[in-house]
């Protein structure tokens, strides 16, 4: 099985631009940033 390279514009487009994969784009982001270190860091 072959897969897109998501580093091209089109695969990007494709895989992360319709309404379809709307949520799944949502949810990744989300796990990207709170997985990462990426979150805000609330002040103590």
């Amino acid at each position: 099985m072959r897969f897109l390279d998501v580093k091209t514009d089109f695969a990007f487009k494709k895989a992360f631009g319709s309404q379809q994969s709307k949520p799944g784009l949502i949810d990744f982001s989300l796990y990207v940033i709170s997985n990462c270190g990426l979150a805000a860091e609330t002040p103590a």
